[in-house]
C-alpha cells in the first residue's frame, strides 16, 4: 500500500507492507473490546450504514441507468467516553 502525505508543498511517499489478517475477526473483537470498555469504535455502524445505502444506490443507478439521489448523510453523535 502506497501512502501519501503532504506538509506544506513537500509530498512524502511511503509504501507499507501489512500482513495478511482476517479483518472481520479483528473488527468484531475491536468492538467487543469497546463493549467491555464503554467506548465508541472506530467505525461507527452509522458509516456501515452509509456506506450500504451508497452502494444500493450505485447498483440501482446501473440497472436503471439514471443518476440516483442521496439524501444527506446524518450526523454522527459519537457513544459516550468511558
Amino acid at each position: 500500500m502506497r501512502v501519501a502525505r503532504r506538509k506544506g508543498h513537500a509530498e512524502a511517499v511511503e509504501e507499507l507492507r501489512l500482513g495478511a489478517k482476517n479483518q472481520f475477526a479483528l473488527e468484531i473483537d475491536h468492538f467487543a473490546q469497546c463493549i467491555a470498555d464503554n467506548t465508541a469504535p472506530r467505525t461507527p455502524g452509522e458509516e456501515g450504514l452509509q456506506d450500504q445505502l451508497l452502494m444500493e444506490a450505485i447498483y440501482r443507478s446501473a440497472r436503471e441507468g439514471v443518476p440516483v439521489k442521496l439524501d444527506a448523510p446524518s450526523v454522527h453523535t459519537p457513544a459516550r467516553q468511558a
